[in-house]
């Protein structure tokens, strides 16, 4: 007897105390979990061996399509074409289609222009893989050999590719496009190698820093990799801030000069305003003697306008400084960019900086009835505060 269209509404979403298949016709049949998923699967023989092909997940997939979809398959059959390599593409849940959805559907349209380029690099790594396998056959232990193979070379990657396909796959779980019992979803990252970031603590002293910006200076780095290293430790800006800064994005001159980070474009997704000090100004006034006044502020060179220097490439330069001090015993222990922000806020509130003003050269959000109804940016007090850094750096 033949399923019809209101019974498998009555079966969606019913529990059950186990596993029941039902035939349908021409090698439809539809599988009921006891959690009340409702599943499409073609039964059928290809070179003498039983197989079974699963067509997609109910109410995604309805009835009719499901019958249209094998009724092709049958056909491709007949010819001695393989079911499952023939089946169209996007009746198939892969992993592929299930990282395509969540980024057409989810990422590029609520999330800001940086993070869909992070996503995009990130996804990269899972290109070719598990190529033509419904989402729901890739094993535990295939998983686990594709994160250890990723994780030799770096654990911390595989931790990345971890957190980030769990979350497209849990979106597709939301959407009722895949099951939820993947096992994928029960690893965790001591289960790969890669331990879990632990919050930074790491604080620069004042010689230090010192140390940080003599050995930049004296290094073979190019002028605009120099001038980045000391305008992060100096501003305490986040380095996605700085490699995005824009001629544009500055206003006014000399003491005046503001910088502004547009909210597409910071992490609080709000607009960031900084009064540039006059050491930060002396180094972007030379980019722009080296680079010309247009595009990116820190280029990457000359003949490529438009490219920006990237965070890895500072934190590959700020890798090499380390060394080089921890050597001649100059600093305590590695440090990384990031690091630059704790630093100017425990020293600045050491001498005194209201936090709120701190909050705001950090391009923080607020917290409380601020957050609400204050929107000053304590231009003035950034200024004297940043002046007050400078002299703590130079002039000490």
């Amino acid at each position: 007897m033949t399923v019809t269209a209101s019974q498998l509404k009555s079966f969606h979403g019913k529990e059950r105390t186990k596993v029941l298949e039902k035939a349908d016709r021409d090698n439809l049949s539809i599988r009921l979990s006891k959690k009340g998923k409702v599943s499409f699967y073609l039964r059928f023989q290809f070179n003498g061996k039983q197989q079974r092909f699963c067509l997609g997940v109910y109410p995604s997939m309805s009835l009719a399509d499901a019958r249209e979809e094998v009724g092709k398959l049958n056909i491709n059959l007949s010819k001695g074409i393989d079911p499952r390599h023939s089946a169209r593409q996007e009746n198939q849940y892969t992993l592929e289609n299930c990282l395509n959805s969540w980024m057409e559907k989810r990422v590029e349209k609520q999330l800001r222009v940086k993070t869909i380029e992070n996503y995009r690099s990130t996804l990269k790594h899972f290109e070719g893989k598990f190529k033509y396998c419904d989402i729901e056959n890739i094993k535990g232990y295939e998983w686990l050999a594709f994160f250890d193979e990723v994780s030799i070379k770096s654990p911390v990657l595989a931790g990345s590719l971890l957190r980030t396909v769990k979350a497209a796959l849990r979106w597709c779980i939301r959407r009722q496009l895949i099951p939820d019992s993947l096992s994928i979803l029960k690893f965790n990252l001591s289960d790969i190698g890669a331990l879990p970031s632990k919050k930074g603590d790491r604080v620069l002293t004042i010689n230090e820093v010192k140390s940080v910006m003599r050995d930049s200076e004296k290094s073979g780095a190019q002028a605009n990799m120099r001038a980045a290293i000391t305008c992060t430790f100096i501003m305490a800006c986040r380095i996605g801030e700085l490699n995005t800064m824009r001629w544009d994005h500055l206003f006014g001159e000399n003491e005046e000069m503001i910088w502004t980070v547009p909210a597409e474009l910071s992490k609080s997704n709000e607009i960031i305003r900084r009064p540039v000090p006059k050491v930060v100004r002396e180094k972007i006034r030379l980019m722009g003697e080296l680079y010309g006044t247009s595009g990116f502020v820190f280029s990457s060179d000359k003949l490529s306008r438009g490219i920006s220097i990237t965070p890895q490439a500072v934190d590959r330069q700020l890798k090499r400084c380390a060394k080089r001090l921890i050597d001649k015993q100059k600093i305590s222990g590695v440090f990384r960019a990031h690091d630059s922000r704790r630093t100017l806020v425990t020293n600045l509130a050491d001498v005194g900086i209201a936090m709120h003003v701190l909050e705001k050269m950090l391009g923080h959000k607020l917290i409380g009835v601020m957050s609400h109804y204050q929107k000053s940016d304590w231009i003035s007090e950034q200024r004297k505060a940043y002046e007050l850094w400078c002299s703590i750096l130079f002039d000490g």
